[in-house]
């Protein structure tokens, strides 16, 4: 049997859920509301017996924070660029589950709605373990709980651990580590190893696509001169304006690594803490969306829109 459970989550997600299920004789969640900080969260949804019962893919901020300070393994999947917080999972960065969604010169990071269908795939999961004074009242009345928001007393979590059996892939995952790890060797190479053979060699990744991108489309996308775009793809401007390099990762939609990728070829250290480098190195997780839409980013962290012709 499958439902959709309502229900107020604290910390521990779907503990609470999934016990409610088994006193109403279902054996299967299909979605939760869940809330983070006071405000509603979009449900996501997995395959049955994804969690066991010690189990959660939500997590507080101050668990978090505790373990990234206290687990060196979590702290390098976060710190690498390949995990992100988002204020109550952890979550795969890539832009298959990761979307940035914008309100005024708002922005913010939540899950695609294919991550939110595929939990399983792209969240972390946790151990927790529960304070053992923590008492959690269930409804036992199938009308009251369905038809309002029930009252319980908030199932507090005494501690998180990363479950050990995280470190199993399953093929997608495995897919897609084989693609990074295939990309960053082929920008590694040494006929990748220039400013503009890498942005050729970005280009024709895209031949074979439905948008495929040569130097007319480039210039179109960038709003740059195409002058200027000739000169940097002949390898006539080694070192273009920081700008214009972060424009230019919006152009070609590169992923986090790409991005890091071509700020080091056009020689600057786009990893050193200044301002501008953290909204450069946020946008890396928004290149898939248009200009516009990034430079309202920047006016949000206060730095200059893009280009700089």
């Amino acid at each position: 049997a499958c439902v959709k459970v309502f229900s107020k989550i604290y910390g521990v997600s779907c503990y609470v859920a999934k016990e409610r299920m088994r006193q109403l004789g279902y054996d299967f969640v299909d979605g939760t509301i869940i809330e983070c900080d006071g405000k509603p969260v979009p449900p996501f949804i997995f395959p049955q017996n994804t969690l066991k019962d010690d189990e959660t893919f939500i997590i507080d901020r101050d668990n978090y924070e505790r373990l990234m300070f206290e687990n060196e393994e979590f702290a390098e999947l976060i710190n690498n660029g390949r995990y992100i917080y988002l204020g109550y999972v952890v979550c795969m960065l890539s832009s298959k589950y990761v979307a940035a969604t914008f309100n005024s010169d708002d922005v913010k990071l939540e899950l695609t709605d294919y991550a939110r269908e595929h939990t399983d795939e792209c969240l972390i999961r946790f151990k927790y373990k529960i304070l053992e004074n923590s008492d959690s009242i269930y409804p036992y009345e199938i009308s009251t709980y369905l038809n309002k928001m029930p009252e319980y007393n908030e199932v507090v979590p005494e501690s998180f651990e990363l479950c050990d059996e995280d470190t199993g892939l399953d093929e997608s995952t495995i897919k897609l580590i084989k693609e990074y790890n295939d990309e960053l060797t082929e920008l590694n190479s040494n006929e990748k190893s220039t400013l503009a053979n890498t942005i050729i060699y970005h280009m024709k990744k895209t031949e074979k696509t439905e948008c495929p991108i040569d130097q007319k489309e480039l210039v179109n996308r960038t709003r740059l001169k195409s002058a200027t775009i000739s000169k940097i793809c002949k390898g006539k401007t080694k070192k273009p304006d920081i700008r214009n390099v972060m424009v230019l990762c919006i152009a070609l939609e590169l992923t986090i690594e790409e991005s890091y990728d071509l700020f080091e070829k056009a020689g600057y250290n786009i990893r050193e803490d200044t301002l501008r480098n953290r909204a450069y190195r946020f946008l890396f997780s928004c290149t898939r969306s248009n200009l516009q839409e990034c430079n309202k980013i920047l006016r949000y962290f206060k730095q200059n829109e893009l280009p700089i012709r």
